[in-house]
């Protein structure tokens, strides 16, 4: 693991002249620059103490230049002896103890007595050799004069290759006419120094983006300045903003194309992107972005909602829990329908504002408005021509069902009024009851049509009353086996009450028209088979047979209204009965199954919960 190195370790072995300050507060100072000004003792403490007090203002009013990295200045140093050196200085910006200071750097050094001189060799060894930024020192022309190993490294070239360089030779053509521009301000002495970025291109035609610091430095012995350039290597921040910018770009198109509203702020409320839907969607006027507070952006919204109110509230709980996401329906004045939905977004792992997402969905809902009414006008078609199919079946089951009896009691009541001085009391009674029968069967086959409609319709009803079914299903079983001669009715179940929350009427319909019909289809006079038991929350009812059977391709449609299998002969049969013991079972929240062979019998199954809800 590569060790961190601390900063005044690093100074401490400059061989150039180093010091720190924070505005009149001398930091530090490396054995270099105390060795220089014959410092013995302690280093003084404080700026004015090391510079001369003329030309201390020149250091004091630095951190307003907090944006120019590094300019080369003259001033006066003190040294221990009261000897004044004029020194070229390098100021730039440091962080020292967390804290922002000045790190000043001596260029070069002479004495009040002594003629200034460019020392280019004590420079290289005193900053070239140490800083890592490339750094080079070349003339009015552009040729390089010295250049520090960082620089060569960034060029992938060598000191005596580059000594034969210009700078312009290296740079990008592109990048050069702006260059020149500056180098011809500061011939004219027009400024004094240029930050710029621009491309270095390498031997090899591979192209480094940098950052180049250039300074003009006067040589008293000469009328031509020479110029120090800075250059730090930036091309991993320039790869990194071209991908930005182009997951920008693509980001903003694809904003751009989708029909969405979206708009993304920072956690004061400041739009930072939104799409140009977003804008039509809210009819928002121009510069709608640059009013100067949240609430009155958030009003141009408000103003178009029916519920303000509550959309505001909604808003700020948002802006109160940061990392909650949010979604719901927000209805305009004009009628739209907006699908709302936000989410936070992060930099890294830290909160940095919402994004919000607007759908128009009122063409949807349109759309889905009219599915609906368009699926219900079906479905009203379909009931309709449902109940004219259950009309004209029930105009069918009345002509056949009532044929017979009407014959019956027509018959049996004229036998009666032509006849009856001459017939016994018992042949009037036979006749009578035969009347009676036939009536009754009348009102049987009446009330199935009714149950039937009424199933149709879904208005069947229920009359719900606690009874206990154990004791119903016995009663009735001793019922139907009083008439029953032909065959025995098998009632199995767990000697204990059995209670329930049901109908009892329907519940006995359908009891009674299973055993019924078991006995109906059984032509070999077998046992029919009656179970019940308890199961969980649920009762369960079965009905077993040993008669003709259901064929398969009947089995599907045997609870339908009228509906009767191939087999049935001339066993009499409304095709009602399955029908209503099929909507009497869903109607109290059950289910009812069958299974058959044909030939060998059948067994129905209905379950039914103990209590209906």
């Amino acid at each position: 693991m590569r060790k961190r190195i601390d900063l005044g370790t690093v100074l401490d072995r400059m061989k150039s002249g180093v010091f720190v300050f924070r505005g009149d507060t001398l930091l530090y100072s490396n054995p270099t620059l105390r060795q220089l000004l014959h410092w013995t003792a302690d280093a003084p403490l404080t700026l004015s103490q090391l510079v001369h007090p003329d030309d201390v203002l020149k250091l004091s009013d630095w951190p307003e230049l907090a944006d120019e990295p590094s300019t080369p200045l003259e001033l006066r140093l003190s040294d221990s002896q009261g000897h004044i050196w004029r020194v070229q200085l390098m100021v730039t910006p440091t962080i020292w103890d967390d804290e922002l200071s000045w790190l000043g750097t001596v260029l070069h050094i002479w004495s009040e007595e002594t003629p200034k001189t460019p020392d280019l060799q004590a420079f290289n060894s005193a900053i070239f050799n140490v800083a890592g930024v490339g750094m080079m020192l070349v003339d009015a022309e552009g040729r390089i004069l010295e250049v520090n190993p960082a620089f060569q490294r960034m060029l992938s070239s060598t000191r005596s290759v580059l000594l034969q360089l210009r700078f312009q030779d290296f740079t990008h053509p592109d990048d050069l006419p702006l260059e020149m521009i500056f180098i011809q301000e500061m011939l004219a002495r027009e400024r004094d120094h240029y930050q710029i970025e621009k491309r270095y291109v390498r031997r090899n035609e591979s192209i480094f983006w940098s950052r180049a610091t250039v300074s003009r430095i006067d040589d008293p012995g000469s009328q031509a300045p020479v110029f120090l350039r800075m250059v730090e290597d930036i091309t991993p921040r320039k790869e990194l903003e071209h991908e930005f910018l182009k997951s920008l770009s693509l980001m903003q198109a694809v904003l751009d194309a989708t029909k969405d509203g979206v708009v993304v702020i920072d956690e004061e409320g400041e739009p930072l992107v939104h799409n140009p839907a977003f804008e039509t969607m809210w009819h928002l006027p121009e510069g709608w972005q640059k009013l100067p507070t949240r609430e009155e952006r958030l009003g141009l919204l408000a103003a178009q909602i029916e519920d303000s109110a509550a959309f505001l509230k909604r808003v700020g709980q948002l802006f109160d829990q940061r990392d909650a996401e949010g979604y719901d329906i927000v209805m305009l004045k004009d009628g739209t329908v907006l699908e709302r939905y936000t989410m936070p977004y992060r930099i890294g792992h830290q909160l940095s504002g919402r994004v919000w997402n607007f759908r128009d969905l009122t063409d949807r809902q349109r759309a889905e408005a009219a599915l609906l009414e368009q699926e219900r006008l079906q479905i009203a078609l379909q009931t309709e021509q449902k109940l004219n199919v259950l009309k004209s079946n029930l105009m069918l089951t009345i002509a056949h069902e009532f044929r017979t009896p009407l014959a019956i009691i027509m018959s049996a009541s004229e036998l009666l009024e032509r006849y009856a001085d001459r017939m016994t009391q018992a042949d009037r009674q036979e006749y009578a009851a035969q009347i009676r029968e036939q009536i009754a069967r009348f009102v049987e086959v009446l009330d199935d049509m009714t149950i039937v409609v009424k199933g149709q319709e879904q208005e069947l009803d229920l009359t719900l009353t606690r009874w206990d079914l154990h004791a119903a299903c016995r009663e009735w079983i001793d019922e139907m086996q009083h008439t029953e001669q032909k065959h025995r009715i098998l009632f199995d179940a767990p000697e204990q009450p059995c209670p329930v929350c049901a109908d009892y009427s329907l519940i006995r319909r359908v009891a009674v028209s299973l055993i019924s019909n078991a006995v109906k289809y059984d032509g070999h006079h077998s046992d029919i088979h009656v179970r019940l038991e308890s199961l969980g929350q649920d009762v369960i009812l079965k009905v077993t047979d040993q008669g003709i059977g259901i064929p398969p391709e009947d089995l599907p449609y045997i609870f339908d209204s009228f509906y009767r299998s191939a087999n049935v002969g001339a066993v009499h049969g409304t095709g009602m009965g399955l029908t209503i013991v099929r909507d009497s079972v869903q109607r109290h929240g059950g289910q009812i199954d069958v299974t058959s062979q044909e030939g060998r019998g059948t067994q129905f199954t209905v379950r039914l919960p103990i209590a209906v809800r």
